[in-house]
């Protein structure tokens, strides 16, 4: 008979444990850490760790509740709490994160991960001010720490100040030459701030990135990827999607420089897309995403067209439009419409939510717009007509008591709405958009038509922070919240000019 393990025993499982740990070894880790809560259920850091696993893995609640335990029988680990915060904002939960951070400093203040997990939790809290003092107070116990200048960089990124944020990733980069989400945000910095060529080459370094390697493997494309050193002539390029729809819609412009350059081009996208991009000029055949291929010399995925091309803010391709709403759609929805009394503006106030990206939430958060501040608009002589799709924003104008509203009527659209080229048909039929940063947006940019976009303080690279003009989309006029989170003005000032121009 085998005898009770001895805490001698435990402490070099657990000693054990965390070495294949740090190896990355995680199921040997997994395996002998299981050993010591077996042996001992009271092990802190057993749980601990095991939690640090789980959360490696993608298994976020239950590496959080995990963690929980841990602390449950050690509150005063400072490491489990600020684990804890790190593990809550990975989850959206940016409140509790920073509870859990201000936890760990309290028991110990000089705790450089706590601090620096508590600068990244006020950061998606829209907090930039206060996150740039926690990373300075901890780079100067830190001056080397590659995170914290990294983190910094993103704090001075959401203040505008994209000059300085850029230094700050040239530090990260020079402690740390190959990571490939520093480089990445180096480039979102250097487009920011105009420098196209320098942002676009730094930005391909996401296809270093695990994420990114693993999209172009399971795509298992056996033709080379084109940067640009190619010719193109006599070729067939396969133009494909990576990211979002926004983009797609963004950079599928690139197709007719590609023709232009000799190539036959084949672009894949998803079905909502299919039918609106047989309108973009230069294309010779549209296939919908999970289709068979047709044969192909050269691949390049969307957003890389514009490193390709070795892009700069004077030779951005200006052929807008280069989408067009299908003629008879717009028929369509022109009787679905009816006669038209006033003049017709689009609504677009929310982005969305993705559940399945919780990493998300804190930029979409602070680019989405509450339906209740649409009240703003009430007593305007204008026809609104709601082009929202997607929850929760659908689901709250379908809630919406009208009767009651103390707002302007909104027309709700979307049932009718099945894919981009009907909402191409709809906004053709719109004398303005209106909208927040989304998709919507660089349909209506690219079809040509009059486009505001209430856009936030620390609006993306790519609606030029220089100025109230879009460099890709002349049609487009911004109206940028002059202080970080404040959508008032930005209402206030979107009613004035639309009375203005509906005058």
């Amino acid at each position: 008979m085998v005898g009770p393990i001895s805490s001698a025993n435990t402490g070099a499982m657990l000693q054990n444990g965390l070495a294949l740990l740090q190896q990355g070894r995680l199921e040997e880790a997994w395996q002998a850490l299981n050993e010591v809560v077996a042996a001992d259920p009271n092990s802190a850091m057993a749980w601990q760790l095991m939690a640090l696993i789980l959360l490696q893995v993608g298994q976020t609640q239950d590496g959080i509740d995990l963690l929980r335990r841990s602390i449950a029988l050690n509150p005063r680990d400072a490491s489990a709490h600020s684990n804890l915060g790190n593990a809550l904002r990975d989850a959206g939960q940016y409140d509790e994160a920073l509870e859990a951070c201000e936890r760990a400093l309290k028991l110990n203040p000089s705790f450089v991960d706590a601090q620096l997990n508590r600068a990244n939790a006020l950061l998606d809290l829209g907090r930039p001010v206060e996150a740039l003092a926690g990373y300075d107070r901890a780079l100067k116990r830190q001056p080397g720490n590659v995170k914290l200048h990294n983190n910094r960089g993103n704090a001075l990124r959401a203040l505008n100040r994209n000059g300085e944020a850029a230094a700050a990733f040239d530090l990260a980069v020079a402690a740390q030459p190959g990571v490939a989400e520093i480089h990445a945000n180096r480039g979102f910095a250097r487009l920011a701030s105009g420098d196209y060529l320098g942002g676009f080459e730094q930005f391909e370094w996401r296809w270093k990135h695990e994420r990114m390697q693993a999209y172009l493997q399971s795509r298992n494309f056996d033709r080379p990827f084109w940067r640009g050193e190619e010719p193109l002539a006599g070729k067939t390029l396969l133009l494909h999607s990576e990211q979002g729809f926004g983009d797609i819609l963004q950079f599928c412009r690139y197709g007719a420089l590609a023709a232009e350059a000799g190539a036959t081009v084949v672009i894949e996208v998803e079905e909502p897309l299919v039918a609106l991009m047989r309108s973009l000029p230069g294309i010779s055949q549209v296939i919908e995403l999970g289709q068979s291929l047709p044969p192909f010399d050269l691949h390049c995925p969307l957003m890389s067209l514009p490193f390709a091309f070795r892009t700069t803010l004077e030779t951005i391709p200006l052929n807008v439009p280069y989408l067009f709403a299908d003629p008879q759609r717009v028929k369509v929805w022109s009787g679905r419409l009816g006669p038209k009394t006033n003049p017709r503006v689009g609504l677009v106030w929310s982005s969305g939510v993705r559940p399945d990206q919780p990493e998300l939430k804190a930029i979409n958060g602070r680019r989405n717009i509450p339906l209740s501040m649409l009240a703003a608009f009430k007593g305007l002589p204008v026809e609104f007509h709601s082009l929202q799709k997607g929850q929760p924003a659908e689901g709250d104008l379908d809630a919406l008591d009208q009767p009651s509203w103390d707002g302007p009527p909104i027309v709700n659209m979307a049932a009718d709405i099945g894919d981009f080229s009907d909402t191409a048909a709809l906004i053709e039929n719109l004398d303005l958009l209106v909208t927040v940063d989304t998709s919507t947006a660089h349909l209506s940019g690219a079809l040509g038509k009059p486009t505001w976009i209430m856009n936030r303080f620390d609006a993306c690279w790519r609606w030029s922070p220089m100025g109230p003009d879009s460099v890709w989309y002349p049609s487009v006029r911004q109206f940028r919240q002059p202080h970080i989170g404040d959508w008032s003005s930005v209402l206030a000032e979107v009613r004035a000019a639309l009375a203005e121009r509906f005058a």
